[in-house]
């Protein structure tokens, strides 16, 4: 293992310097925006992202984005230097480049408008495991790569650049667990792998799971009209008779409980009247409207996930926390799996945190005052990265449910517009490999659950930092594809 280390370490390490960037409109911007990058100034920085991109591809990407996207080159990477263009025209340009902190690879790129000021309005972003891949990757070892993924994860532990927990294995072995960062930055308490996380939204699957077991029972059905479970005081009857269970597993309801943003709504009401109970969002889902007809698309919902916890209570005549911790979370072993209130303490429990910028600089805030009080059937349990990963086992063995119930639940629905969605789980090809799994975020929180059934790897990474305050989730995902598959 030692050998393996050394190797890995040496193929991160920075190389001599490259080729300078083409001279070509496209390869100037690319040019200007790895120098300014580098120097980690924030306000040029956000003034370049405000004034250099086209204003349609602002509003498409968002100006905050923009700017994490380019400062997050060097808060997370020290920088990039450019290694090499693999397309380059007038135009555009896609180039790898090296990442000063970590040696590791990155993909970036610029689309330009033809005439000057040759505005920027197209952006390619992609981590690489290293910037001369796949030559340099196709003849290592399982245990060179995991190596090397340790070197990496270590060496953004060590500049402070990720903090969460990360689990990888393959089949029913467990390749690397390792923690990084603080669980508590005013204690100093640093994340471990028993570190229970805030879920967010991966804790739809656990509601999705439930109904199933339920139906797989015959003690209900996918095509049951909600309103056979819910009264007017949950869901006026009108809605009650049109939208169906297999709805609300798959977003697709056309529920709509007000604001420009259903799901942030039903967020920043929980927060606002300090929800404690399911019961409490009745105020909110019975004035529900329906933005278009059930089936008609895919419109994620938190208010639609939600209704199915008093569904579940209904039809199980367990209370829906006590039916998830007796027939999903003791099950499958998970032993850190809950949902706490955030007004008691509970051990090991990481805060979440988000960065504000203040005098010049980014100082770090926690996210105590931004989060429900107790999780819902939406969103907010807590867990570890090993209660994960025995969720994943116990899907993948049918501990939880049958074979059959299990590809109800991870075939997408096509017949209800839901192309990248079955019941409760994302569904997405990654380079022809199936992906199943969710995502999870908000202020402080960010998360990735993914299962891959073709070649066997499953991936949780949980991280206690948002993804517009440097969270380094989506990059360590990316990492960890381009290196072992």
């Amino acid at each position: 293992m030692v050998l393996f280390i050394v190797l890995a370490v040496s193929m991160i390490l920075p190389a001599a310097p490259s080729p300078d960037t083409p001279d070509t409109p496209a390869g100037k911007r690319l040019k200007e925006s790895l120098d300014l990058i580098n120097t980690g100034d924030i306000d040029k920085i956000r003034d370049y992202t405000r004034d250099q991109f086209t204003e349609s591809f602002i509003e498409m990407f968002s100006e905050e984005r923009l700017f994490h996207v380019y400062y997050g080159f060097y808060e997370k990477y020290q920088g990039l230097d450019f290694h090499k263009a693999i397309k380059s025209t007038p135009n555009k340009i896609v180039a790898v480049h090296r990442c000063r902190l970590t040696g590791s690879g990155y993909l970036f790129g610029l689309t330009v408008k033809d005439k000057p000021p040759h505005k920027i309005h197209g952006m390619t972003i992609l981590p690489l495991a290293h910037p001369d891949q796949p030559e340099s990757l196709e003849s290592l070892i399982e245990e060179e790569k995991i190596a090397m993924l340790e070197s990496f994860l270590d060496r953004l532990d060590k500049a402070g650049v990720f903090s969460g927990a990360v689990l990888l294995a393959r089949d029913g072995d467990v390749l690397l667990k390792k923690a990084c960062g603080p669980a508590s930055r005013r204690y100093s308490i640093p994340n471990r792998i028993d570190t229970r996380f805030n879920l967010a939204s991966l804790n739809k699957m656990f509601t999705a799971v439930a109904v199933a077991q339920l139906c797989e029972q015959g003690k209900m059905s996918y095509e049951d009209p909600i309103g056979q479970y819910l009264g007017s005081d949950w869901i006026p009857k009108d809605i009650g008779k049109k939208v169906r269970i297999k709805h609300l597993l798959s977003h697709t309801s056309g529920i709509w409980i007000g604001g420009e943003d259903d799901s942030l709504t039903y967020l920043e009401e929980a927060v606002r009247r300090q929800f404690r109970d399911i019961n409490d969002f009745k105020c909110l889902s019975a004035k529900a409207e329906l933005k278009f007809q059930p089936g008609e698309k895919f419109t994620y919902s938190n208010m639609g996930m939600h209704l199915l916890g008093p569904i579940v209570e209904k039809v199980s005549g367990e209370n829906f926390y006590q039916y998830l911790q007796a027939h999903v979370f003791g099950p499958a072993g998970m032993s850190g799996a809950g949902f706490f209130t955030i007004d008691r303490p509970e051990p090991n429990v990481a805060m979440g945190y988000v960065k504000q910028y203040e005098g010049g600089t980014f100082r770090w805030k926690n996210n105590v005052l931004e989060c429900r009080v107790k999780g819902t059937p939406a969103g907010g349990a807590y867990a570890t990265v090993d209660d994960l990963w025995k969720f994943a086992r116990a899907l993948q063995n049918n501990t939880l449910v049958s074979e059959k119930t299990r590809e109800i639940l991870f075939t997408p629905k096509e017949e209800l517009n839901a192309s990248s969605y079955g019941f409760g789980f994302k569904i997405r090809k990654f380079d022809e490999l199936l992906k199943i799994g969710h995502t999870g975020g908000y202020i402080g929180i960010n998360n990735s659950f993914s299962m891959y059934p073709d070649n066997g790897y499953t991936m949780i990474i949980l991280s206690n930092v948002d993804l517009l305050s440097g969270s380094m989730v989506s990059d360590i995902e990316f990492f960890i594809t381009s290196l072992f598959f």
